[in-house]
């Protein structure tokens, strides 16, 4: 599937990607930090999670060349981020944000975000053009 993304993007199919935006969103269970690392710096959703939406966007179109960022630990109190907000500029001028957080209450869960639960289609990322292409990486309609 991130093959074919790719393909149709260095295609010219969709034109110039414009803007992107990838997200990760759900509530880990309590005892899931009963794990003392996982309370600490490191181990919340930006390195654990979004870390590879930001891999993806930076293989499908190019390398971050400005990051800023917010995050929060609110909810738990842990001294690892619950909830990010991720602004990127790539090299080609498109923008992207990333959105994340382990502790809102979503529509996902964690077995449907790591794809154990095949009743249930996994969140993917979005791309949007110049071309009034969107593209999505199950091939759906945004």
């Amino acid at each position: 599937m991130i093959e074919k993304a790719k393909q149709i993007i260095k295609s010219g199919r969709l034109g110039q990607v414009l803007t992107l935006h990838g997200q990760f969103w759900l509530m880990k269970p309590d005892d899931y930090f009963d794990i003392a690392w996982r309370r600490e710096k490191g181990a919340g959703p930006v390195f654990l999670n979004l870390i590879h939406d930001v891999d993806l966007f930076r293989h499908l179109c190019g390398e971050v060349v400005c990051v800023q960022g917010q995050e929060s630990n609110v909810v738990r109190g842990n001294a690892v981020e619950e909830t990010a907000v991720i602004l990127l500029r790539f090299a080609s001028g498109a923008l992207g944000t990333v959105n994340g957080s382990d502790s809102v209450v979503a529509p996902w869960s964690w077995e449907l975000t790591a794809g154990e639960n095949p009743a249930y289609p996994q969140q993917n990322p979005v791309l949007l053009s110049d071309r009034r292409h969107a593209w999505r990486a199950d091939h759906s309609q945004p």
